[in-house]
């Protein structure tokens, strides 16, 4: 938890100067590259918007917590709606599992919600249970694969030189 208190931020996360040093895909939250990371990307209907540094970011405020920063990769459509992917890496999902979010089997839709006293109702990107019937026709299409859990690494006395993840990243 930082300083302010918002669960979502780690202090000690990689610079982005370190992180331009890896190459591979980067995280959504905290853009570090994860090569030897299963890359389980997940969607964002929601439009983003374009940072500063001229990448595309989504802004999801969850119920508690202050709000997450997400940067979107490539973008897909089905039918007549387009959507973004995201990567989270594991350090990152872990640090949303301590804040009591859970986002494995979640993308990114818009979503009313309530407004404070006085306040209308917003609508706003917001962490949604996949949509199984969606993803039937549209997943296979992409070539998307169910949720993977990545099997322990290889015995020791195998080779350092084998890498039993290329082809899989």
């Amino acid at each position: 938890m930082s300083s302010d208190g918002n669960p979502w931020e780690e202090p000690g996360l990689s610079s982005e100067t370190e992180a331009e040093i890896d190459e591979g895909p980067r995280c959504s939250r905290c853009n570090r590259a994860n090569s030897s990371e299963w890359i389980n990307w997940q969607k964002c209907w929601s439009t983003p918007s374009t940072g500063a540094d001229g990448h595309q970011y989504v802004l999801i405020i969850p119920w508690e917590g202050g709000p997450i920063t997400l940067r979107v990769h490539g973008q897909g459509s089905f039918e007549d709606k387009d959507f973004w992917w995201f990567f989270t890496c594991n350090l990152c999902r872990l640090i949303f599992r301590r804040g009591g979010l859970i986002i494995d089997h979640a993308e990114i839709e818009d979503r009313f919600h309530p407004g404070g006293k006085g306040k209308l109702a917003q609508v706003r990107p917001s962490f949604v249970p996949k949509n199984i019937g969606r993803d039937q026709i549209l997943n296979p299409y992409y070539e998307v694969g169910g949720f993977w859990i990545r099997p322990p690494s290889p015995a020791s006395s195998e080779s350092s030189a084998f890498d039993p993840w290329v082809g899989h990243l």
